[in-house]
């Protein structure tokens, strides 16, 4: 057992941590805080430190504090998926429950996915909650001429047109799609 073998080793330390969430006690946790702080900044890229710490700082009312430990680590690696999908977590209906933020980390994990229909599909809804129509037409563009799904497709083009106040090349766009999949 490390624990036994090697009581002071990073990895024994994580455990005794894991461990103090999991009891949820609260003296546990106030002794929990700064282990992890330290273990975080002798590993910053560890994953699930970072986890347990951001769990440890909103489990003791301290959202915003961890708000910024999850905006940091996303702003140094805005590329690293794992880092954004524990993000997502933080900003759900879960912890935090911010929907602007969630939607922002969102689009940040989608671009780091292979370019296809459907990720355009799914980028462009997600610019539309972050109110960027001009971005959802954008990636949409491109899949047009060979929609897979024209009717989804056109559809989402049509919000995001409408939203941008271009409702003639809209109708126009539908038009020319009607014609090209007439099924």
């Amino acid at each position: 057992n490390i624990l036994q073998a090697m009581p002071n080793s990073w990895l024994a330390q994580l455990v005794r941590a894991e461990d103090a969430i999991a009891s949820g006690d609260r003296d546990a946790l106030a002794n929990t805080e700064p282990v992890l702080a330290g273990l975080l900044r002798q590993r910053p890229k560890h994953h699930r430190t970072l986890s347990f710490y951001l769990e440890l700082l909103w489990r003791n009312g301290k959202s915003q504090q961890a708000n910024d430990l999850i905006n940091g680590h996303v702003a140094d690696e805005p590329k690293d998926s794992i880092l954004l999908r524990m993000a997502l977590l933080h900003y759900s209906v879960v912890r935090v429950n911010d929907k602007q933020r969630f939607n922002e980390i969102m689009v940040m994990l989608l671009l780091t996915m292979p370019d296809s229909e459907s990720r355009a599909q799914d980028l462009s809804m997600y610019y539309l909650f972050l109110n960027q129509p001009s971005f959802a037409v954008q990636v949409l563009m491109p899949y047009l001429q060979q929609a897979k799904r024209p009717v989804a497709l056109v559809n989402r083009l049509r919000q995001a047109m409408s939203e941008l106040d271009a409702l003639e090349q809209a109708v126009e766009m539908i038009t020319d799609s009607i014609e090209q999949f007439p099924d």
